[in-house]
């Protein structure tokens, strides 16, 4: 055993040589951290971690009341998305388009994994760690729509809103814990050589750019060049490790709890120009999901519209207040979504002695056509105080246009 044991100590003697051999090669700033850490930060970005899953109902959609099942599903937050919508509504096919993104990750914002959940998997502090306010604000989703038709009875003029929303509860947010320490044992299983070889790299870029450069800021060159590194040096079966971890968080977001609260204000024009724009009302909303079972869940929804404006039965527009309440069940794939939606909706003018109530049915389903690509369809009827057998559908393409988003601003 005296060889085994000599063997041993001569290849931890060989490996800590070569570490602090190319920990005096770097530069400074470099050697603060060690290059498995700065790698592997990279392997962890929360920037590019997101999933493809189906995005929830676009707020600027739900704010005008051109939601037709009239519940803002939840769904997974992307940075930029591009819905283009086909309602048909009163007998008449009304286009509409919204676009919705995140300010937080399209405009920069990169930390890691462990930053963005205030932690390591350790449970101790990490520096630069988001607090739970920080998380809400990064999950944030701002959105902009228009639709044909000044209300819903309208064939002419347009509806344009504007809108937010947010999940506030943690546990339905997949970056979390659980992906970074998937991400870095993925990053872990690379064979020592192309780790030494990264970091070696890494030393002489860095260089190359000083040299062409004497006074160029260090921590940013560090960054700059780490993640080009890290990108050169991924193998094969890093990216099918990272994948499967992506896989996992989109499997525990389909099993999470959500809680999602948006707001939007409304503007409508008789003429579809902007020279007659006017306001038209303010709405809140809050979905929360608990799931049951296998990828099924319960969904309930509620709304509040003030000062909105709403056309009765003989065409006359009125301005009051609306509430709608709804309850639905689902079904969800990691590529296909079903659910089954009932809900009440009552309106009360303020402008007139007028209120209108009615009971609403929608059968809603999702379906991924390819990476980033999702289409959405309902089908409906509604009966009321105002209101008879009164159908409605709605078709929708979904565009999660963030990659191609981030790499415009990169270049």
């Amino acid at each position: 055993m005296f060889w085994f044991r000599k063997l041993v100590s001569h290849m931890i003697t060989q490996t800590c040589s070569t570490a602090v051999a190319l920990l005096l090669l770097l530069p400074p700033a470099f050697a603060q951290e060690d290059p498995f850490t700065l790698l592997s930060n990279n392997a962890q970005n929360a920037k590019s971690f997101q999933l493809d899953l189906n995005t929830p109902t676009s707020p600027g959609f739900v704010v005008i009341g051109a939601s037709p099942n009239k519940v803002s599903q939840p769904g997974s937050l992307q940075e930029l998305v591009i819905d283009n919508a086909g309602f048909v509504e009163n007998g008449s096919l009304k286009p509409g388009l919204a676009i919705n993104f995140q300010p937080f990750w399209l405009f920069g914002n990169e930390v890691t994994l462990e930053q963005y959940a205030g932690k390591n998997w350790g449970g101790d502090p990490v520096p630069g760690g988001f607090g739970p306010m920080k998380r809400a604000l990064a999950r944030t989703q701002l959105s902009f729509a228009s639709v044909k038709g000044e209300n819903a009875k309208a064939t002419t003029g347009a509806r344009l809103g504007a809108g937010f929303h947010t999940q506030l509860l943690d546990g339905s947010d997949p970056r979390d814990l659980e992906s970074a320490k998937c991400i870095v044992d993925a990053w872990q299983e690379t064979d020592q050589p192309t780790l030494d070889s990264a970091t070696l790299e890494i030393k002489n870029q860095i260089d190359a750019e000083k040299e062409k450069n004497p006074g160029v800021d260090e921590e940013a060159l560090l960054k700059k060049v780490s993640e080009r590194v890290f990108n050169e040096f991924k193998t094969p079966e890093y990216d099918k490790a990272y994948k499967n971890c992506l896989t996992a968080a989109e499997q525990r977001f389909l099993q999470a709890r959500s809680w999602m609260v948006g707001a939007g204000v409304a503007a409508s024009s008789a003429s579809g120009n902007l020279d007659d724009l006017s306001y038209a009302g303010t709405s809140f909303w809050t979905t929360f999901k608990q799931p049951f079972g296998l990828n099924k869940s319960i969904m309930l929804f509620s709304q509040a519209d003030f000062d909105r404006r709403f056309a009765t039965g003989a065409g006359t527009i009125l301005t009051g207040n609306s509430y709608h309440a709804a309850v639905s069940l689902a079904i969800e794939e990691l590529a296909w979504k079903l659910d089954a939606t009932a809900s009440y909706h009552f309106s009360d003018a303020t402008s007139a002695s007028f209120t209108d109530d009615y009971l609403q049915v929608a059968l809603n389903g999702a379906f991924k056509l390819r990476d980033g690509i999702w289409l959405e369809g309902s089908l409906g009827t509604r009966t009321g105080s105002t209101t008879q057998n009164d159908s409605f559908g709605l078709v929708q393409l979904k565009f999660d246009l963030s990659n191609a988003a981030q790499n415009f601003l990169n270049n």
